[in-house]
């Protein structure tokens, strides 16, 4: 599933900034977001919205003035700016809010509450150039999931809901590195790839995956399984929890069956050896209930300590529902504020 960077929503609420008498507060969703008097938004006003970690074009004039903010350059090698969680007179804000009187071209595009409209407009993913960029072999395998869960800002009460009332729940931490899976081909042999490319055997993804208790354990199993971990350590997104090392957490397995992916709670597949040396940190269960609110899951992530390093913050949590058979049915990600303004 591709991930909708730029939405038709509807502004939920709008309150006073409490440090800027010209900005104000707009609630989009679970999102909270600085915007200015000026533009007169309203309770109830359908906008666009984007999200954090978009990378858009300012080459286009509507956007032109992000270009103050920074420039980037993503893995395709595509320069725009890239959204980010920032503080704007001492209060948290989270992606873009713009009038839609400012985008005639999504006249058509039935403006009601959650259209995606990303596609329409000069806006990607921002994915960073990663060090291993050079080592790609080939596209990533065909009908394996990408692993880019959904933020829990975007869950309305009742979705929320339904994620949180299967039967396991399980929270991990969520690590800043790279991800990387791994799987089985066709004709037996491991394949590892990024998050967009098959590396190469001599890559160093795929020299820690082979060398892992899972990888292991992947080079005996059928076509169509494949393992989903996140690579951290020296030289990945500033190593920030200081290994000196690379490791490779895993935090899904799954398998392919007539093309079509059934992701699995790794404790189900997984032999004990590689569960308990390579599962990303978990987090003790019956701390986030089945009636927990979107708040209440922002504000468990804000500022907590990661379990690789308590000397560092952890970068959030990820939560994923399971059925009784350990079939994945939900997942969602809520990020740390605090790590963000952070790390930028």
């Amino acid at each position: 599933m591709f991930r909708a960077l730029a939405t038709i929503e509807a502004i939920t609420a709008i309150e006073a900034h409490p440090n800027a008498q010209m900005l104000e507060i707009a609630q989009v969703r679970g999102w909270r977001c600085v915007v200015r008097k000026a533009d007169q938004f309203k309770t109830g006003q359908h906008i666009l919205y984007v999200e954090p970690d978009a990378h858009l074009d300012v080459a286009d004039e509507r956007f032109a003035f992000l270009a103050k903010g920074g420039m980037k350059t993503n893995a395709a090698g595509w320069k725009g700016h890239r959204l980010r969680t920032v503080k704007l007179r001492g209060v948290v804000s989270q992606g873009l809010v713009m009038p839609l009187c400012d985008f005639p071209e999504l006249d058509q595009a039935v403006v009601e509450h959650r259209v995606d409209v990303t596609d329409l407009l000069p806006i990607r993913l921002w994915e960073p150039l990663i060090p291993f960029s050079s080592e790609a072999i080939g596209s990533f395998p065909i009908g394996v999931p990408k692993t880019d869960e959904q933020r829990i800002q975007n869950c309305t009460k009742e979705e929320l809901a339904e994620a949180l009332a299967w039967s396991h729940i399980e929270i991990t931490e969520k690590l800043d590195g790279t991800s990387v899976t791994a799987f089985v081909k066709e004709d037996g042999t491991v394949g590892v790839a990024g998050r967009n490319w098959e590396l190469s055997p001599d890559s160093t993804a795929s020299q820690v995956v082979v060398a892992s208790a899972a990888g292991r354990w992947l080079d005996e199993q059928e076509p169509g399984v494949f393992l989903q971990g996140e690579l951290i350590g020296p030289n990945i997104q500033g190593n920030p929890y200081k290994l000196t090392a690379p490791r490779w957490l895993l935090f899904t397995t799954g398998l392919l069956s007539e093309g079509y992916p059934c992701r699995m709670d790794p404790a189900v597949i997984l032999p004990d050896e590689a569960l308990m040396s390579q599962m990303v940190p978990r987090i003790t269960p019956g701390i986030i209930t089945h009636d927990a609110t979107v708040d209440e899951l922002i504000g468990f992530a804000d500022g907590i300590r990661s379990m690789l390093n308590p000397d560092v913050l952890a970068e959030g949590v990820v939560i994923r529902g399971y059925d009784e058979a350990g079939v994945l049915r939900s997942s969602f990600k809520s990020i740390s504020n605090a790590y963000l303004i952070k790390h930028g």
